[in-house]
């Protein structure tokens, strides 16, 4: 019990926003703004502003070559094509965050500062 609560303790430290570099921080706002914004574009009413949904409507038995044109990229319309990306980089973002080498912006690895708690 005692340990559980000394891990998360650890982990609300190494997690605490103030003690992120600017990059990391940057990295990690970016991340979010991408992935708020494609799922804004996603949720918002496309049809009504530029005349096209964001997907062309498409069911599985559709037979590929009459509704797409035999090309399964033309699923998507513009604003479908701006929230795969918004996605994408969100996601290439929120990994360079967690794999941000030195994860716990600080000269110790996390191994060595859970030993130095055990010491104490």
């Amino acid at each position: 019990d005692n340990e559980v609560a000394k891990k998360a303790e650890e982990f609300e430290k190494q997690t605490d926003i103030k003690r992120l570099s600017s990059g990391r921080r940057v990295v990690l706002i970016l991340g979010l703004i991408c992935g708020v914004l494609a799922c804004l574009t996603l949720l918002a009413p496309m049809s009504s502003i530029t005349g096209k949904t964001c997907f062309k409507k498409f069911e599985v038995t559709d037979p590929p070559a009459e509704k797409l044109h035999g090309n399964p990229l033309n699923l998507a319309n513009t604003a479908g094509w701006i929230v795969l990306g918004l996605g994408f980089v969100a996601s290439l973002f929120l990994t360079l965050f967690y794999y941000w080498p030195g994860r716990s912006d600080s000269s110790e690895s996390q191994e060595e500062l859970i030993n130095k708690e055990e010491r104490r």
